[in-house]
């Protein structure tokens, strides 16, 4: 991974600053965010999944990112499948979608992309979704908003990667939904089975599934009967095999599926 000069870092109005990926795309970011200045002074986040996808996306595939947040996984993805591949993003927060949407376009890359302001999840609907402006990566799927717990809440629409992307090619998916996950593999198993090669990362964490009605056991069951390899993500190229059962005793960690 090549980075760029570090303090690369202007800022712009309010609480927005601009500054530059390690892969050279210009990233609007939320100057009251805690993980910006991880972007700013190195132009990375998440090394070990950029290094995971810089190895196994190219040219002309499909990426779909799941909690896209901002973007930055988003324009890496746009910058690894080129003019000839695609990448569809999904959003549910308002706030931070427009973020994202700006960061498409500053970057020229709207005919790269599609962004869905919507949850993916297991059924269309909608749902109840809480977020802090202190924190972009905090917006979650909530049966019921408890008082002082988020400053915001709002409805938003929901949809099923099944449904947008039946009889499609999807070559890799990230799925970062702070304990939605199972509800969005669930949703998207036709593709899954349709898509022998497909690859996805996505966050694991049982308290924060427990919390949102999911079931670990059920998701660690759907996993292993879909995919090969299920590996723990524990640094820039290093991953742990797992079992079913280390599956379920990990802590928080980021996943990675394959065949």
């Amino acid at each position: 991974m090549n980075h760029r000069k570090p303090f690369c870092y202007a800022h712009l109005y309010g609480n927005v600053g601009i500054t530059k990926t390690y892969f050279g795309k210009k990233i609007l970011l939320n100057t009251q965010n805690i993980h910006t200045y991880n972007i700013i002074d190195n132009g990375v986040i998440e090394k070990p999944i950029c290094k995971i996808m810089e190895d196994n996306i190219k040219e002309g595939d499909v990426f779909i990112d799941v909690g896209a947040n901002i973007g930055f996984l988003t324009l890496l993805g746009c910058h690894l499948t080129g003019t000839s591949g695609h990448v569809y993003s999904f959003e549910a927060n308002p706030e931070v979608f427009k973020l994202l949407e700006e960061n498409i376009i500053i970057n020229s890359l709207r005919n790269n992309t599609s962004l869905f302001n919507k949850a993916a999840y297991h059924k269309k609907g909608k749902v109840k979704f809480t977020w802090n402006t202190h924190r972009d990566g905090s917006g979650r799927i909530v049966t019921k908003v408890q008082s002082g717990l988020a400053q915001h809440h709002c409805e938003v629409d929901t949809t099923t990667l099944d449904s947008v992307f039946s009889g499609m090619r999807v070559d890799f998916v990230k799925i970062d939904t702070e304990g939605s996950e199972p509800h969005v593999l669930e949703g998207m198993k036709n593709i899954i089975q349709a898509n022998n090669e497909i690859k996805i990362i996505f966050e694991w964490n049982t308290k924060h599934i427990r919390k949102r009605d999911a079931s670990p056991e059920k998701a660690a069951e759907f996993l292993f009967s879909n995919f090969k390899h299920i590996n723990r993500i524990v640094k820039v190229d290093e991953l742990q095999t797992l079992t079913k059962e280390t599956l379920l005793s990990l802590p928080h960690s980021n996943i990675y599926a394959y065949n």
